[in-house]
C-alpha cells in the first residue's frame, strides 16, 4: 500500500471513530498488496405474512453483507395508508431471527417491513412492503331478538322454534368475512348457517332458528368471525329456554288468628299456589310483587259462592261454601308475592250483614286465567285445580 493510500484509510477510520456517524456501508479488509473495499448495507427483502387467530407471523429471507449475515433486523407495521403502529413486543426491537409473530394484533388490515442491521450503527434500507395481513374483529354483540319475558331474557314457548338472533360487527368488518353463530345448551348445539360480514358496522340476522333440540335452561349464543387464517375472539350472551306453561298447584283459605271459622273476616286469607313464580305485571298491571291493595269480589251463586280478584288475572274461585247472602266486595284488600305463591288479606268489608258462616268442609276450585305469564313469558295453563284437604275455609 503506497504512503498516500495508507494515510486516507487511516484518516477515514479516524473520522468515522471521532464522530460516531453511522452509515449503510461496511469497510471489509482486503487481501493481496493491501487494500480497504467498501460494502454498502442491504435492502432488507420483502416479508411474507401468515394469520393464524389474531396473531401475524412475518417471515423473511435474511441478509447477508460482505459474506456474513447481518445481525439483526428492525420489523415496523403500518396500515393500508402507510402509517406506522405500533407493534407487539415479540417484533420490536432486534429482531435476530428471519421470523417474528406478533400476538393479539388488533383488527384491520395490516403490511410489515424488514430493515437489516450490522451492530448498532449500521442500518440498510426498509424493504418494500408485505401483502396486507387482514386480522379480524369480534362482533361487538348478539343477542336475542324476539325473546320474551321478563328482561327479554327467555326463549318461551311462543318463539321457540322461531328465534331471531342479530349479531352486530364492528367498523372493521368486510363483506369477504364469515360470521359464525352457534346456540348451545352445553350438551346439544344448533348451527345455523353461516353469513357474510358487512361493508363496515352493521348487523347480521338470523331468523327462524329452532331451539327444539335444545334442553330446558341456559342456552349460551356464541358469535365469532373469520377469514382465511385469521380467527375472532368469540362474542357470547346468555338466555334461558323456558317453554313450560306454569300450572295452579294449590289454592287455600285461611281463617286469621281468633277468627270465626267459616266466615269471610278482615284478616282472613286467599292463598294462590302456582306451579312457579310468576310475572306479577301479568296478573295486575304495573305490579312488582310487593304489597298492593286490590278489591276482592264474592259473588253470591247459592251453595257454591265464588270469589274474583278485580282487574286482576287470577280467574275464578269456585267455594263450593254459602258466605254471603248477597254479592259484596272487600276492598284494601292487602295483596303480595312470594316466590310461587300470591297471598291476599282480605281489606274491607262493603257490608258487613251481608256475610254468612258455612262451617262445613269442602274443597275449593281455581280455574286459572291463561292472561296470567310466568317470569318467561308462557301463558298459565287454565286447567283447574282442587283443594284436597277438605277443611273448613276462612
Amino acid at each position: 500500500m503506497t504512503r498516500r493510500l495508507r494515510l486516507i484509510a487511516v484518516s477515514a477510520t479516524v473520522f468515522f471513530l471521532a464522530t460516531g456517524v453511522a452509515g449503510a456501508a461496511w469497510v471489509a479488509t482486503g487481501t493481496g498488496n493491501g487494500y480497504s473495499k467498501a460494502y454498502s448495507m442491504p435492502t432488507g427483502n420483502t416479508p411474507t405474512v401468515s394469520v393464524s387467530g389474531v396473531d401475524v407471523t412475518v417471515s423473511w429471507t435474511g441478509n447477508t453483507i460482505g459474506g456474513a449475515a447481518v445481525d439483526s433486523y428492525t420489523i415496523k407495521r403500518y396500515d393500508t395508508s402507510n402509517n406506522l403502529q405500533s407493534i407487539g413486543a415479540s417484533c420490536s426491537g432486534s429482531v435476530t431471527s428471519t421470523s417474528c409473530t406478533e400476538s393479539s394484533v388488533a383488527a384491520g388490515r395490516w403490511k410489515y417491513t424488514v430493515t437489516p442491521k450490522k451492530g448498532n450503527n449500521w442500518v440498510g434500507t426498509a424493504s418494500s412492503y408485505s401483502a396486507q395481513a387482514h386480522v379480524v374483529g369480534a362482533p361487538s354483540s348478539v343477542s336475542c331478538g324476539n325473546c320474551g319475558g321478563i328482561g327479554s331474557a327467555y326463549i318461551n314457548s311462543s318463539m321457540s322454534t322461531n328465534v331471531t338472533v342479530n349479531v352486530t360487527l364492528p367498523s372493521t368488518s368486510e363483506t369477504g368475512d364469515t360470521v359464525h353463530l352457534t346456540l348451545s345448551d352445553g350438551t346439544n348445539t344448533v348451527t345455523p348457517a353461516t353469513k357474510a360480514g358487512t361493508a363496515g358496522s352493521g348487523t347480521v340476522q338470523w331468523t327462524g332458528v329452532s331451539t327444539a333440540t335444545l334442553n330446558q335452561g341456559t342456552i349460551t349464543f356464541k358469535a365469532w368471525v373469520t377469514e382465511g387464517g385469521s380467527t375472532s375472539a368469540n362474542t357470547t350472551s346468555t338466555y334461558t329456554k323456558d317453554t313450560v306453561a306454569p300450572t295452579a298447584s294449590n289454592v287455600a283459605a285461611n281463617n286469621k288468628t281468633g277468627g270465626t271459622a267459616g266466615k269471610m273476616d278482615s284478616g282472613d286469607t286467599v292463598v294462590f299456589t302456582f306451579s312457579e313464580q310468576m310475572d306479577p305485571a301479568s296478573i295486575l298491571t304495573g305490579w312488582s310483587g310487593s304489597s298492593t291493595n286490590v278489591t276482592l269480589a264474592v259473588t253470591n251463586s247459592g251453595g257454591s259462592d265464588s270469589i274474583s280478584i278485580t282487574s286482576c288475572n287470577y280467574g275464578t274461585l269456585a267455594t263450593a261454601a254459602d258466605l254471603v247472602s248477597t254479592s259484596i266486595t272487600w276492598t284494601n284488600s292487602a295483596m303480595v308475592q312470594s316466590g310461587a305463591t300470591v297471598t291476599i288479606t282480605l281489606g274491607t268489608v262493603s257490608d258487613a250483614t251481608k256475610l254468612k258462616t258455612d262451617s262445613t268442609s269442602q274443597n275449593m276450585t281455581w280455574t286459572p286465567s291463561t292472561s296470567a305469564k310466568d317470569r318467561a313469558g308462557n301463558a298459565m295453563s287454565s286447567t283447574a285445580k282442587a283443594e284436597t284437604d277438605n277443611d273448613v275455609d276462612f
